[in-house]
């Protein structure tokens, strides 16, 4: 099958919510993006006869998609605890099965007691304003700054007796609860024998890496964990019983920093407060995030094959390195890569290798061994890993298998140990897009297996060779700033600049360049770090160009900074203002459309890397549209007929004339409106648009002798404002030699009987403009 690779778009989808369990260590999940790939590139019968590959697995709702859409899904996953998630999205359980786990766990007996009963127990307390016997719902620790260590400072309850709700000191009767627990060396020898020998290596590891749990904690999971084996249940139901588990054992650790909000821990080190939620609590919750995440997506159940051949509509998860899966699959039959990439996470990885342990045994914990004698996970050390499994894919598979990649909450290392890896592979770039406001960039790529090892050139041609680099760089982010005619981020110079280097399938896309890659210059296994090692390049090529200008040099940040040219050519519209035009146009066509359609639309017709921001959709949807609540779609409004605004348009050209001569200016009516003095000196030039177009502004900021009047409808004030935004160059002249006018501050001038021309500004702003945010909630 031929794939116009010059064709594929930004994919947008709907997120879903990452409030899922073990959803803050893995990637931001949006649903229908893949779908919509798939739907682009394969029919349903050519769907039908291949699979389609995800090597990383990182992603369990991934692959559900994949099959729900009617593909043969191989996903090569080799951490137990994805394999787990995965199979448990595939069922689509419904409350019930949850609540039915849940309650058998409960009826399990502890001592005298259901289990329940006793790990309840364990978060008694007394309330501190009426005495009752309460229920802690979390606990607060707080690190003490002279020791370095922890303390309980607060427990979150809420009485039934008196009402009172809220966190609250914690009483004596706290810290003796405690006291009573059992010796916490041996709680963490039951606790990590499930996961290593005593004798192993790497067993001091598991110890250090179990003091994220708080000893109550630890000491009810160990007690949870050794009741578990006395339920007798069928497959389905253990796969709904591990799920509850996963999401209990990270909803009691201490990884949950208070009070922030957000909890995406990349390493094991406690926050300076964190709360410790009561596992029973804990429990409950596991269940009820599960079900909302699983409803959310409305998937239909799918089968897990135990097949090394899955049939389409099913999902075979091999549970190994995704070198002895590529020996075994049948290549040819591979139609495509689809994977979310994985970014290093030292947590998550380390605390999969013991959840593992404590689900399925030692053996299932060994297969994540190396994750406690690694504590740190550089851009080069991941780099070199991408590399090694993209190696593996452009090994075995066919010569041109479309690879599509999602990279979520992007950063620019992160795009540079990932796109630096796969051309050190073979893999050829058809199409990179990022929308920088969301954190996200979607990468295709062909795969060309190289016949040679990339063309190196000498060690004493690289300083020569790279200082060419730098002025090919400094004008290849001019020319994208250009196209956009929009300060550009650096995150989206980083991506524009870092695809210029790398192997394409379009060498033709780019202007000549010193090289067709960067790793023809400094080979990749001469730089320890190859992403910090761009970054660097980047940033001296940008403090040097003579092309290039800090909007923002104040920040001291690189990657807080924004873009413009010292010589800008203002022959097109800018990005923004092209973006309302094609939301414009989609509306005359339909009349009506759901946010996600209007989106799409936007993104299939975008020809640059950075894609339109949410923002400004649901900006130039305010400004045009109406919302309908109940059928959750936009509709044009009336007075946006092209007839009517025409008819404004001219109403305004003759109100402006008139108002020209009444006070006493000489007046030139063309494209727009000039005002010139007695001594035939310009004095104002007025453009009359149905728009919120910046390039009348853009032009005017470059000439200084003239003020200009922008007229606008009133419901396109505050997209214009939204849009000035991005220019603080030109926001700061409006009100002084720029002025923004209203439709309507017009027809109010011309029907003043006396118009002065030293008052007229200031009749002018009497109506003053400003941007009021909207509220990105309706999409």
């Amino acid at each position: 099958m031929v794939v116009d690779t010059l064709k594929i778009p930004f994919f947008s989808g709907i997120l879903i919510p990452s409030t899922y369990p073990i959803a803050r260590y893995l990637p931001p999940y949006y649903q229908h993006t893949v779908t919509t790939y798939l739907n682009r590139l394969f029919s349903q019968n050519s769907l039908r006869k291949g699979y389609i590959l995800d090597p990383f697995g990182i992603s369990p709702f991934l692959p559900v998609e994949l099959a729900n859409a009617g593909a043969a899904v191989i996903v090569c996953c080799n951490n137990p605890i994805l394999r787990q998630v995965v199979s448990l999205v595939a069922l689509a359980p419904q409350s019930h099965e949850f609540q039915a786990i849940l309650a058998e766990i409960s009826s399990l007996r502890k001592l005298e007691s259901r289990l329940e009963t006793f790990l309840r127990s364990l978060y008694h307390s007394v309330c501190n304003i009426c005495l009752s016997e309460i229920e802690v719902e979390a606990y607060l620790w707080e690190r003490d700054t002279s020791t370095n260590l922890h303390r309980l400072t607060a427990k979150q309850y809420q009485c039934a007796q008196c009402g009172n709700e809220g966190l609250f000191a914690i009483t004596v009767q706290d810290d003796l609860n405690l006291q009573r627990l059992p010796r916490r060396s041996l709680i963490e020898i039951q606790a990590a024998s499930k996961v290593l020998d005593k004798n192993d290596p790497a067993y001091p590891a598991v110890i250090d890496a179990l003091s994220v749990y708080p000893t109550r904690a630890l000491y009810a999971l160990v007690t949870l964990l050794n009741k578990i084996d006395e339920l007798n249940l069928n497959q389905r139901q253990r796969q709904l019983l591990y799920g509850l588990l996963i999401g209990c054992f990270d909803l009691s650790n201490g990884l949950w920093a208070f009070p922030s909000k957000r909890h995406r821990p990349k390493q094991l080190s406690l926050p300076t407060q964190f709360l410790e939620l009561n596992v029973w609590k804990a429990l409950e919750k596991s269940t009820a995030l599960w079900v909302e995440a699983i409803q959310e997506c409305h998937f239909l159940p799918v089968t897990i094959s135990a097949s090394q051949r899955p049939k389409p509509g099913e999902i075979l998860i091999f549970p190994g390195r995704l070198k002895e899966l590529l020996h075994r699959l049948p290549a040819n039959e591979i139609l495509a890569v689809v994977t979310s990439l994985p970014r290093p996470n030292q947590a998550f990885w380390t605390l999969s290798a013991i959840w593992s342990g404590w689900l399925e045994g030692k053996a299932k914990g060994k297969s994540l061994r190396s994750a406690f004698l690694r504590k740190r996970y550089d851009w080069g050390w991941h780099c070199r890993a991408l590399t090694a499994a993209f190696q593996e894919l452009a090994s075995h598979l066919p010569k041109k298998t479309p690879c599509f990649a999602l990279l979520e909450e992007y950063e620019a290392n992160f795009l540079s140990a990932t796109l630096i890896a796969a051309d050190q592979a073979g893999f050829r770039l058809d199409s990179l897009t990022l929308r920088n406001d969301q954190g996200r960039a979607q990468i295709h790529w062909s795969i060309y297996p190289p016949n040679s090892p990339i063309e190196q050139h000498l060690a004493k041609d690289r300083q020569q060779l790279l200082s060419a680099l730098k002025i090919h760089l400094g004008e290849i982010i001019r020319q994208a700033i250009q196209q956009t005619l929009e300060p550009a981020p650096t995150a989206q110079i980083h991506a524009v600049a870092l695809a210029s280097l790398v192997h394409s399938s379009h060498p033709g896309n780019h202007i000549e360049s010193p090289s067709h890659s960067i790793l023809e210059i400094v080979p990749f296994q001469s730089v320890s770090d190859y992403p910090n090692f761009f970054f660097a390049l980047l940033e001296d090529t940008l403090n040097t160009s003579p092309f290039l200008v800090a909007i923002n040099g104040e920040e001291k940040s690189l990657e807080n900074r924004r873009w413009w040219m010292t010589e800008p050519n203002l022959d097109h519209s800018p990005l923004s203002d092209q973006t309302e035009e094609r939301i414009v146009e989609h509306f005359l066509h339909h009349n009506t459309a759901t946010f996600q359609e209007i989106d799409q639309a936007v993104c299939d017709q975008s020809e640059y890397i950075s894609i339109p921001s949410l923002s400004l959709i649901q900006e130039c949807l305010e400004s045009y549209a109406d919302y309908d609540q109940h059928s959750h779609r936009w509709n044009l409004r009336q007075e946006e007929d092209p007839t009517k605004r025409s008819l404004e348009i001219n109403e305004m050209r003759k109100h402006i004339l008139k108002i020209g001569h009444h006070l006493g200016y000489t007046t030139k009516d063309d494209d727009c409106i000039l005002w010139l003095d007695p001594v035939n000196r310009p004095a104002a030039l007025w453009s009359i648009q149905p728009t919120a177009a910046l390039r009348v502004l853009l032009t005017a900021s470059q000439k200084q002798e003239v003020k200009t009047y922008l007229v606008i409808p009133g419901s396109r004030v505050n997209l214009l404002m939204y849009k000035l935004q991005q220019y603080p160059f030109l926001k700061q002249q409006v009100g002084k030699r720029i002025h923004v006018i209203r439709f309507r501050q017009i027809r109010w001038l011309v029907s003043q009987p006396n118009i002065h021309p030293d008052l007229f500004d200031a009749w002018l702003n009497t109506d003053p403009i400003q941007y009021r945010s909207s509220q990105l909630s309706l999409w």
